[in-house]
Parts: structure tokens; C-alpha cells; sequence
């Protein structure tokens, strides 16, 4: 038998067979990961209660804080900064004026030191109203959350047009 008449994998099969191992090894680091912070907090015998009061703490500037009219909704756009010692999972945005009273859930998640922008859609024109924020900072891992009220920051702000 010749050399030349043996046959290997081809290219295109080799490439995918390469990003097929990649992306399971990814989904294992993930699903691992996933898990790390919760088994860390049980091995030390600390509940994530405790980890809002000791570990969250957030940063929310005013002059990053706006309501604006974005067609027929106003809408909020606010900067917030994770200034604790823990990663933050969520948000818990909650709202209220003269003619409205809602929250919303931000699955955003935000690293420690590290800041991001979020827009809240209130679902309705309130131009000319004032408006009042409870921002609640979420915790925990894929299979437990904690809602950290005792950190939460308030912000009151009026919407222009």
C-alpha cells in the first residue's frame, strides 16, 4: 500500500470535530463555575443574607442618572457601580410615580469594581412627573439568588420631554 493512497480526515471534519471539543469543554468550565460561589459560601459557613450585609455595596452617580422620553414610553438610563467585594447577578429595579407602580428584574450581570449602564422602559409617558428608584443589587448562583434590600439605593429624579 502507497502512501499516497491512504486518506486522513478531512479539513472541514477536523475543524469541526476541533470547535465541537471546544465548546463542550466550555460548557464543563461554565457549569463548574457556575456552582463555584455557592459551594465556596457553604464551605465557610456563610449564607448569602449575611453575604449582602457584609460583601454588596453599590455605587449609583447622579449625574449618570437621566429620564428621558424615547417615543411614546419615558424611559431611565442610569450608570451603577459594583463597589463590594462580591459579584453582583441582577438588579431589581422598582418605580413609582404619580401614575405608576412597577419593577423590573436585570439579569445584567455586574463584576466587582466594574460599572454598566441600564435602561429601565417605564411603559408609558410621565413627562413632567417626578419619579422615585429602589435599586436592588441580586446575589448568589444559578441555583440560589438572594435579594439584597438592606443595600438597596434610592434615587428620586424628575422626567423631562
Amino acid at each position: 500500500m502507497n502512501m499516497e493512497e491512504k486518506k486522513g480526515v478531512s479539513p472541514l471534519i477536523a475543524t469541526v470535530l476541533l470547535i465541537g471539543l471546544v465548546v463542550v469543554i466550555a460548557m464543563i468550565i461554565f457549569f463548574w463555575y457556575g456552582n463555584y460561589l455557592e459551594d465556596v459560601l457553604e464551605k465557610q459557613g456563610i449564607d448569602l443574607e449575611s453575604s449582602c450585609a457584609q460583601d454588596v455595596e453599590i455605587y449609583l452617580p447622579s449625574d449618570e442618572i437621566e429620564c428621558v422620553l424615547s417615543g411614546e414610553n419615558s424611559v431611565v438610563n442610569l450608570y451603577i457601580e459594583n463597589v463590594g467585594n462580591t459579584e453582583i447577578k441582577g438588579l431589581n429595579v422598582i418605580y413609582s410615580s404619580d401614575t405608576l407602580f412597577d419593577s423590573v428584574l436585570k439579569s445584567q450581570i455586574v463584576h466587582q469594581a466594574v460599572g454598566t449602564y441600564i435602561q429601565v422602559n417605564l411603559g408609558q409617558d410621565i413627562t413632567g412627573q417626578s419619579l422615585d428608584l429602589e435599586i436592588v443589587p441580586i446575589v448568589g448562583s444559578s441555583t440560589s439568588t438572594r435579594h439584597c434590600e438592606n443595600v438597596a439605593e434610592y434615587v428620586s429624579l424628575f422626567c423631562n420631554s
